[in-house]
């Protein structure tokens, strides 16, 4: 995320093979009638058709989400499709650039698909029964999701915290007479925001190792995830603060688009608009932790 600012083009080496759809895992196509997220008029039942968008593009294959009409468990549920990249771009749409604040260096993209039909064994269901088979797979989406997501943010931080402690040893502040690493409120924030910063890494690495134990051999309890799903989100939030304070010292330096500063900031508040670690799922952590009745599938 923190790379520089030249967008990667679609075409990029990587690319996924037949059968691709799910964090890098292959998985053969099966042969067979399936259902669609939208029927036809034409009543067809063999795929479905994918009005979506998403995120990412790897060369010939687009992963699209969108919700299922059908209701499952009272409510309507995303599904995830992979359509090839021809048949998507002929329907009008193909990927486009990303244009905003952050990401500059992931190659992201946003995209449409419509009246694409998808076979129905390229498809799956996000929240339900994953198409993985072991460990990786027993771990449900957004906790497994939020848990790397939170590990690109503390990498971010770590990042912003180096690259302001080697420019505090040669910056001397306007009207200063010393360095800014002589500064006492730098040397103050440096060492609460470094203090931070390992908090939030212990806190994860902690989850990891429970989230992993009980997806190798175990079964996940509503407590856990809840517990899974705060600490990603705090430790996320924990880390933009963190690359804030780096920002913030860093002064008008941090202003020039040379200054790697800028991107951390950048990329980091990137990380903490995704909406599996938004504000409200200490809400939702706190209403299990609570014994109250919420819906599970969204942890």
């Amino acid at each position: 995320m923190d790379g520089d600012d030249r967008q990667l083009r679609p075409g990029h080496p990587r690319q996924a093979p037949p059968g691709h759809v799910r964090r890098g895992v292959r998985r053969r196509p099966r042969r067979g009638a399936g259902r669609r997220l939208q029927p036809d008029r034409r009543g067809h039942s063999h795929g479905r058709r994918v009005p979506g968008h998403g995120a990412l593009v790897i060369r010939q294959w687009l992963p699209a989400r969108r919700l299922v009409h059908r209701p499952l468990h009272g409510r309507r549920r995303p599904h995830a499709a992979a359509a090839h990249d021809g048949a998507a771009r002929g329907r009008g749409g193909g990927p486009r650039h990303l244009v905003g604040s952050g990401l500059c260096g992931t190659g992201s993209h946003d995209y449409t698909v419509d009246g694409v039909l998808v076979p129905d064994e390229r498809t799956f269901s996000a929240f339900g029964e994953g198409g993985v088979e072991g460990p990786l797979g027993n771990i449900p989406e957004l906790s497994y999701s939020s848990i790397a997501f939170a590990h690109v943010a503390l990498g971010i931080a770590d990042g912003a915290l180096a690259e302001v402690t080697t420019l505090a040893t040669g910056k001397v502040p306007m009207f200063a007479d010393a360095t800014l690493a002589a500064n006492p409120l730098f040397r103050h924030q440096l060492g609460e925001a470094d203090a931070h910063l390992r908090a939030a890494a212990a806190l994860l690495e902690a989850t990891v190792a429970s989230t992993w134990a009980t997806a190798v051999d175990g079964e996940f309890a509503p407590e856990q995830l809840a517990r899974a799903r705060a600490a990603a989100t705090w430790a996320t939030k924990a880390a933009a603060e963190v690359v804030d304070t780096a920002y913030t010292a860093g002064g008008g330096t941090a202003l020039y688009c040379s200054s790697p500063l800028q991107r951390r900031l950048r990329d980091a508040h990137a990380v903490t608009q995704h909406f599996a670690l938004k504000g409200d799922t200490f809400t939702l952590a706190g209403a299990v932790l609570a014994g109250q009745d919420v819906d599970l599938s969204f942890l």
